[in-house]
């Protein structure tokens, strides 16, 4: 084989990976605008469980770290979009990040029923006919491999 052979079998390689990434990352968004309703309506529909994530993505922390550590990472996008439907309960403090005033009473509504407590991040697993199945445990320094082994365990 020719060195350009090699070159181009590499470059090839290269670009189907960067393809099936760019793939199974665009087919899932945190956030689906999914109402609860039609949240557990397709749970229902797809036989997965729903994830609510309760966070504060302008103000908290760890909610930050979170999402950038785990919720973005492909380990959970790939394990969230054969598995879950998710539904991101964000509550923003600024003002420029402020949600839709529809988004922010359906956030609350939920919040009272599942995170009365107002903890951040909180992030529930559910069954499809919205009862807790468990509580995933978040840290600063947790992997995205621990967490979808959480996920995994509870779901079982």
């Amino acid at each position: 084989m020719t060195s350009f052979s090699l070159e181009r079998m590499t470059f090839m390689r290269s670009l189907a990976i960067a393809f099936t990434a760019l793939f199974i990352l665009s087919g899932f968004t945190l956030d689906e605008g999914l109402s609860y309703e039609q949240a557990l309506e397709k749970a229902a529909t797809e036989k997965k469980n729903v994830l609510l994530v309760f966070s504060g993505s302008d103000w908290c922390k760890p909610c930050i770290l979170l999402r950038r550590n785990v919720l973005d990472s492909e380990e959970f996008t790939t394990y969230a979009t054969a598995n879950l439907v998710v539904l991101d309960l964000d509550f923003p403090y600024k003002k420029s990040n402020q949600l839709p005033k529809d988004k922010q009473a359906h956030n609350e509504r939920l919040a009272e029923k599942y995170n009365p407590r107002g903890a951040f991040p909180m992030v529930l697993v559910l069954d499809q006919t919205g009862e807790v199945k468990g509580q995933v445990q978040t840290s600063k320094t947790i992997t995205p491999k621990q967490f979808v082994d959480q996920l995994k365990a509870i779901s079982q």
